[in-house]
């Protein structure tokens, strides 16, 4: 029975972004599951768009990803987002699952980074061990936001650190609710 991950992302249209986070979990997917065929799937098609004009029917979203695993033969489906909130992205993605629900003996979804109290705690000491915070310095996080009612993970997080203590870490957002 043939098996894959598909990772789905927003998307980037910088290389460089590309390489340094999803690529880079591909190669490491790749080297601890080699019984696993690898996918990527942008859930952004503006971002699809804008990757194909520049590199032509490389880049594919949720549905054509899936459409190809199919072509392909995958029976087996394990997929990996990268949202750290269960938001809009997320919804979408799992909506589009749905309709290939009888189409793959089995599908198996990640949750979110975040999910649980616990997921904050981690996420804030692999956060502040990367950032080596020096005496007075203050840590900014920024997130990308939604409209989304799950907007508010992201002050949690802040609230976490708040009560772990690190009264100098704070959550941002470009879009959705802001605090002010």
């Amino acid at each position: 029975m043939k098996k894959a991950i598909m990772i789905v992302s927003s998307g980037t249209s910088v290389i460089k972004a590309l390489d340094a986070t999803t690529n880079k979990l591909e190669q490491r997917l790749a080297a601890q599951y080699p019984e696993y065929a690898l996918y990527q799937a942008f859930s952004v098609q503006p971002i699809v768009n804008k990757m194909n004009a520049l590199y032509p029917d490389t880049y594919l979203n949720v549905q054509q990803t899936l459409d190809k695993m199919l072509e392909d033969g995958v029976e087996e489906l394990a997929v990996l987002p990268f949202y750290m909130i269960k938001g809009t992205e997320n919804e979408r993605m799992r909506e589009v699952l749905k309709v290939y629900e009888d189409k793959f003996a089995s599908i198996v979804v990640a949750k979110p980074l975040f999910h649980v109290k616990e997921d904050y705690i981690k996420t804030l000491e692999v956060v502040l061990e990367a950032a080596d915070m020096q005496e007075g310095e203050v840590l900014m996080l920024v997130g990308h936001g939604t409209k989304h009612h799950d907007n508010t993970e992201y002050q949690n997080l802040e609230y976490t650190a708040y009560t772990q203590g690190r009264r100098n870490v704070f959550v941002a957002t470009l879009e959705g609710y802001q605090k002010t």
